[in-house]
């Protein structure tokens, strides 16, 4: 079973956006699947830089979509993104060195982060998109 399901209520009603947070759980799904089968630091690694490679595309397109509907809270919105980013970063060493421990924190953060970003952060920007798309 999934360390994280989708459910429909985390849709954001964007196809686009919420295939990419489909992919990101997935990812989390894979990075959790490595921890419990005791995978190496490569594979750890190798899953870390795919999941930050398609968080840093997602976040772009993202606030692409935002700055076309002049979100307000745009700028908010991009340090949540920025501040992300770091984070996962910092635990690219980890990764590669095998720190089991540091990388059940990470994955603790991945998916508190997620969940709470599109319940709470994502949705606030969904009117203006909704309204920019019906324009």
């Amino acid at each position: 079973m999934p360390f994280v399901q989708w459910v429909d209520e985390l849709s954001v009603g964007i196809d686009r956006l919420d295939s990419d947070h489909r992919q990101m759980i997935a990812s989390i799904n894979r990075l959790q699947e490595a921890l419990l089968a005791d995978q190496g630091p490569e594979i750890m690694g190798d899953i870390l830089a795919e999941l930050q490679s398609y968080m840093d595309r997602h976040f772009r397109m993202e606030e692409g979509l935002m700055e076309g509907c002049n979100y307000p809270d745009l700028e908010s919105h991009r340090a949540e993104h920025q501040n992300l980013a770091m984070r996962v970063a910092s635990y690219q060493e980890a990764a590669t060195d095998g720190n089991r421990k540091t990388m059940l924190e990470l994955q603790d953060l991945l998916v508190n982060w997620l969940l709470e970003h599109i319940d709470k952060t994502d949705r606030a920007y969904i009117p203006y998109l909704q309204k920019m798309m019906e324009s």
